[in-house]
């Protein structure tokens, strides 16, 4: 139960059932390839009563920029970036005592660096972790790779949060400990929502996907499924842009769609308030971020079983 959870929680973090969150402070180093959108809000709300320091490999991906990313704000986040073997020692010998999460296994060099170099100081480390791809032709592979990792990290971890319920169950069968896995996800911060901008509910329906032109988001599928939709059905609004985007283009020239192309992530809640269903149809998706996105407005979302966030 969730009660029971949370006494397990807290057991293991040394603290008494007892205990308000206010009487401890925790001191937390979080490891990550860039600067997350989607880590801000969760590492902010952290930081708020605990000191939370956060290294990244770089700045922003690149490909995120294009996509329309912007740089998140941090408040109360001590960041380094892009350090030094020494200085990341240094960091990592001042918070010895505090609470390590990585992002991932096989992450950026200096991340994987980080990660061995606090094996072997033996530092309370948790590990951040999407499912992996298990559901295409190299999934047995990857299966193998991270039942491989887990007999090396499984007694040497603190504990591992897996996105979603799907990552919970694929690393349990890797031969993590169900005691050491813990479901966790993205979380994104509130927007703030438009008087009056969500449609009042009439006959009709508008459909929205955001997400990159790929062969992995599905949005195939998802074309092929409004051909059948009824006369209620008010077209598709697609998001984002990729390799696939011509082709979808080509497949859709007859159909009630509408292709937008990149927006700027702030301009994403207008497309979001004004649609009544966000679809993500993914072959796979580590989590599927537009779902907090789209949820937080008040609007309904399918959501494939694929997903972390589902």
């Amino acid at each position: 139960s969730r009660g029971d959870s949370r006494r397990i929680a807290l057991f293991r973090l040394g603290r008494s059932p007892g205990q308000r969150d206010t009487e401890i402070e925790m001191k937390f180093v979080f490891y990550q390839n860039f600067l997350s959108i989607h880590q801000a809000a969760f590492l902010n709300a952290l930081a708020f009563e605990h000191e939370v320091v956060l290294i990244t490999q770089k700045q922003l991906d690149t490909q995120r920029q294009r996509e329309g990313w912007e740089k998140p704000v941090w408040a109360n986040v001590e960041i380094h970036t892009a350090i030094s073997d020494q200085k990341l020692e240094e960091l990592q010998e001042k918070h010895a005592t505090s609470f390590h999460v990585f992002s991932g296994i096989t992450a950026e060099p200096m991340i994987h660096h980080a990660l061995r170099n606090a094996l072997h100081k033996h530092l309370k480390i948790l590990l951040y972790m999407e499912p992996y791809v298990w559901n295409d032709k190299y999934g047995i592979l990857r299966y193998i790779k991270y039942s491989i990792l887990a007999h090396q990290l499984r007694n040497r971890v603190f504990a591992v949060l897996p996105t979603g319920e799907i990552g919970v169950k694929l690393y349990r069968r890797c031969g993590f400990s169900t005691e050491q896995l813990f479901a966790w996800g993205y979380f994104t911060r509130n927007p703030m929502l438009q008087e009056n901008a969500h449609p009042p509910g009439g006959e009709k329906c508008r459909l929205l996907f955001i997400g990159r032109l790929d062969r992995n988001k599905n949005c195939q599928a998802l074309l092929e499924a409004c051909q059948r939709l009824p006369e209620s059905y008010d077209g598709l609004t697609i998001i984002g842009s990729g390799e696939e985007e011509h082709r979808l283009k080509q497949y859709a020239r007859n159909m009630a769609v509408n292709f937008i192309g990149n927006v700027p992530n702030e301009k994403v809640f207008h497309y979001i308030q004004t649609h009544d269903i966000l679809i993500l149809p993914s072959r796979y998706d580590g989590w599927g971020a537009v779902v907090n996105e789209a949820l937080s407005c008040g609007t309904r979302v399918v959501v494939s079983e694929n997903c972390g966030a589902a």
